[in-house]
């Protein structure tokens, strides 16, 4: 998955809120180039809602997110943190590349300190490369080995 395709959680609590005539304050952040839209949702729904093309992208894109919530669940019950860090990282080749370390240990439900020592045992292993603070795959079947 890319960077662009990585949306905040409360973008969808937010939209499900409002559809449902909820009020909820829902916030976005974009990681890379893009644009946010703001519209009037009571206004325009209906021309969202009534087309099968935009009820398709809209259905797969809850589906995404409902696949990206239950890795999250995932990765949390069930691997360590060495594995959770490599599977990240070998599940979002792009996206890793854009985030900051802090963003990335967010993610993953870690703190920025565990996120760096995972990344150190992650070079002795010679499996990746810290340069600057990004991390760039040196071994990328060595770390689908750890989970």
């Amino acid at each position: 998955m890319e960077a662009k395709g990585i949306w905040l959680i409360r973008i969808l609590a937010g939209k499900s809120k409002e559809h449902r005539n909820i009020p909820f304050p829902s916030s976005a952040e974009l990681i890379t180039d893009g644009m946010i839209v703001k519209f009037k949702y009571k206004e325009y729904s209906h021309f969202f809602l009534g087309d099968d093309n935009q009820n398709n992208f809209i259905f797969e894109s809850l589906l995404n997110k409902i696949e990206g919530l239950q890795n999250t669940i995932n990765r949390g019950l069930i691997l360590d943190t060495l594995s959770r860090v490599s599977k990240f990282i070998f599940e979002y080749k792009e996206a890793y590349k854009y985030l900051k370390q802090y963003e990335i240990a967010s993610m993953l439900s870690i703190t920025p300190e565990t996120l760096s020592r995972t990344l150190k045992k992650l070079v002795e292993k010679d499996l990746i490369i810290l340069e600057k603070g990004k991390i760039k795959i040196k071994n990328l079947e060595g770390l689908k080995k750890l989970f």
